[in-house]
C-alpha cells in the first residue's frame, strides 16, 4: 500500500493540484472521495500493516501486537477527525522545544554509552545520531517555511513579502534532509541487526 500510493501520487498530485478540490467530483472512480481518501490513507495504513505483518512473522508477544494495532487505530482516528482551523502558535513554540529537549536527550545518552559499546554497536549508535541531527534541521526548516521568514501558513505574508523562491529552496532543503535521515536510519538499524546476529 505504501508503494502504491507513492506511485499513485506521481499522477494523482498533479491532476489535482491543476483542477483544485473540484478534481473530487465523484465522476469516475479515480476522481472520487473514496479513491482520495483511499489514496491519502494508503502510506499510514500501509507502513501499519507492514510492521505488523513483519512483528507476527518474528512472533512478536501478543500483548504488544494488541497494543500496536490499538495504537495504530487511534492514530488513524486521529488523522482523520483532528481539524485544526486558525493558526496553532502554541503548539508549534511548545512542539519545537520538546523536539530540542529530546534531541539533547538523545545526544546525552548517546554520548553517555558509546565507549561501552562494541564498533559495530557504535557506528549503528553514530549513524542514529546523525540521523537525529537531520529530523532536527528538517523540523527547524519547517519551522522558517510555516512560519518566519517564509509564512507557509500565511499566504498573504508570503505574497507581501515575495518568499516563494524561499518556499522552492527551503521545502527542498527539508526534504533532503529528510531522505539523509531516513536512510541513516535505516542503515543504524541495519549495522545494529548485524551487530546483534554476531
Amino acid at each position: 500500500m505504501v508503494l502504491v500510493g507513492w506511485l499513485a501520487s506521481w499522477w494523482y498530485v498533479p491532476d489535482y493540484r491543476s483542477i483544485g478540490p473540484e478534481f473530487i467530483s465523484g465522476s469516475t472512480v479515480y476522481r472520487s472521495f473514496t479513491f482520495n481518501i483511499a489514496w491519502a490513507l494508503s502510506t499510514p495504513v500501509g507502513a501499519m500493516l507492514t510492521i505488523l505483518g513483519i512483528a507476527l512473522s518474528v512472533k512478536v508477544q501478543r500483548r504488544t501486537i494488541l497494543y500496536f494495532i490499538f495504537g495504530s487505530i487511534v492514530l488513524l482516528v486521529w488523522l482523520a477527525v483532528w481539524y485544526v482551523n486558525s493558526i496553532t502558535s502554541t503548539l508549534y513554540g511548545v512542539g519545537g522545544g520538546i523536539i530540542i529537549c529530546c534531541f539533547a536527550v538523545s545526544v546525552w545518552s548517546w554520548a553517555k554509552k558509546r565507549q561501552t559499546l562494541d564498533d559495530r554497536k557504535r557506528l549503528a549508535g553514530d549513524l542514529h545520531i546523525i540521523s537525529n541531527l537531520f529530523l532536527l534541521i528538517a523540523a527547524w526548516g519547517l519551522c522558517g517555511l510555516l512560519g518566519t521568514p517564509v509564512f507557509g501558513l500565511r499566504p498573504e505574508l508570503m505574497l507581501r513579502y515575495n518568499a516563494q523562491m524561499s518556499a522552492y529552496t527551503l521545502g527542498a532543503k527539508i526534504m533532503t534532509c529528510l531522505i539523509i535521515a531516513w536512510f541513516l536510519s535505516a542503515m543504524s538499524q541495519h549495522v545494529g541487526s548485524s551487530s546483534a546476529k554476531e
